[in-house]
């Protein structure tokens, strides 16, 4: 990492306003008073299990367990190698936390204390749903990728803003997006890296790909516009369901299925060139909250005008008293009943994803359902075969060339297609990714026609065999 990085409690003090203002000596006493007390409490915390394992960072669920054997938690702790270049995020972060700084858009820091090379960082547990859960529970779209981004660039443009030199996450993706009570949370800052005015290039190349901007690979030093193209392609993600490893220029994400105003945005965002994006995450927001959309998304009304970017702009901005100016997003937005045209049919879609979504029926009880639905259907085909091969009495006089028609089409294919649509395609649409991008009013669509057309058709063959 480069040198600047290591000026953490300079630039967090810089930006804390009066309440933050210490001497060097009475903060060096809090700093080595909070280091003895982190490795006093190093054998209280008991490993429920690993998270994540890479060569310079161990990230485990844990509990604290106190003198009397009573555990409370979850929390999470990362122990992070600082000889890779990683880790000083964090101490950025704890270090303005301790000045009375609370950035919402983060994991409130329980305890970060160094040994050696060696960074111990103990974090709330948010609770919450990664973004490609909540994107696979609620069907991508671009009205979700829209009111997503939104919260996104919000939460973002906290920590870009917060101090005097940036702090870039260069990580930003789907499994490191928290969703909880309807906000987006940022973890894993591991790679997180402040912006230094002297460097060319980053010392380290980190990232995953392929939310990993081209400069992360040695095109250039990261920047915030770095995290803004790993934003585009979250866009890109929520109305999609795919990670788009392919060109994303104007054409190919209309192509996607993204709202040409949307495309337009996310091809800017993701542009090779950082010159050529977005020169905040406040302002990808702005161009963000002027799209025009047909129906709400994350309770945000269906339109947002340039007045509403503009008071969005003021509420992640975090303040020393530890309070947030977080505002929900349906106060943001014009909320005029006029402004939304409920008989289009991708109102209605979008209406259908989101009380689905707010049932939270667990994806393992959909899981259930489903087997239950399949072993259903097998039963169906099971009893039909049977009945085509020994006829009961009722059906011994019936033509076998009418009995292989009526059960094939209004059980095998019928029955099949209801089964179909009453199945929970959560994870479907995880595992099968061109289901994603399939609106509920086609499947509807589509398996109401073929039911009509397999009853319809065996009644003709019916008439046609004089029965």
């Amino acid at each position: 990492m480069d040198t600047d990085s290591s000026k953490h409690t300079a630039d967090t003090t810089a930006t804390t306003g009066t309440s933050g203002h210490r001497d060097s000596s009475s903060f060096e006493d809090d700093e080595l008073d909070a280091f003895l007390a982190a490795v006093d409490r190093a054998d209280s915390w008991r490993v429920e299990r690993t998270l994540k394992c890479s060569p310079f960072e161990t990230t485990e669920l844990v509990s604290f367990v106190g003198a009397g054997g009573g555990a409370l938690g979850p929390f999470v702790r990362k122990r992070i190698d600082c000889s890779a270049g990683v880790g000083s995020a964090y101490e950025t972060l704890w270090a303005a936390q301790r000045q009375g700084r609370r950035i919402m858009s983060v994991p409130r820091i329980v305890e970060c204390a160094r040994t050696g090379e060696i960074l111990t960082v103990v974090t709330e547990y948010v609770d919450g749903s990664t973004l490609d859960e909540f994107v696979c529970e609620r069907g991508p779209s671009s009205t979700l990728a829209r009111d997503m981004g939104i919260l996104l660039c919000d939460a973002v443009a906290e920590f870009h803003e917060g101090f005097t030199t940036p702090l870039i996450h260069r990580d930003l993706k789907p499994s490191n997006i928290i969703v909880s009570n309807g906000y987006p949370v940022v973890i894993d800052f591991g790679i997180a890296r402040t912006w230094s005015k002297s460097a060319q290039t980053d010392t380290a190349y980190f990232g995953t790909r392929p939310y990993a901007s081209p400069e992360q690979y040695g095109f250039g030093q990261t920047d915030v516009r770095s995290d803004v193209y790993a934003l585009g392609k979250l866009l890109i993600f929520c109305a999609t369901g795919d990670e788009m490893r392919t060109a994303t220029d104007n054409g190919s994400l209309m192509e996607a299925g993204l709202d040409p105003s949307l495309a337009a945005i996310a091809a800017r965002a993701t542009a090779f060139d950082p010159a050529d994006r977005y020169r905040s995450a406040r302002e990808l927001m702005d161009a963000l909250c002027d799209v025009e959309v047909r129906s709400p998304g994350l309770g945000a009304a269906s339109r947002h005008s340039t007045d509403s970017s503009k008071a969005t702009g003021e509420r992640g901005r975090s303040r020393t008293d530890g309070t947030s100016d977080r505002v929900p997003s349906a106060e943001r937005a014009n909320t005029d009943p006029a402004s939304t045209n409920a008989e289009d049919p991708r109102d209605l879609d979008e209406a259908f994803r989101q009380a689905f979504s707010r049932l939270r029926i667990p994806l393992i009880a959909g899981d259930f359902w489903n087997l239950f639905m399949v072993l259903m259907y097998v039963m169906c085909i099971i009893v039909s075969t049977e009945n085509i091969m020994a006829p009961p009495p009722d059906m011994a006089d019936y033509p076998l060339w009418f009995l292989v028609l009526e059960h094939v089409q209004l059980f095998f294919i019928g029955y099949g297609a209801i089964t179909y649509l009453m199945l929970d395609k959560r994870r479907l649409r995880k595992w099968i990714k061109p289901l994603a991008s399939v609106p509920r009013r086609i499947e509807v669509a589509v398996c109401v026609g073929i039911v009509v057309w397999c009853f319809a058709s065996t009644v003709v063959a019916g008439i046609i065999a004089g029965i």
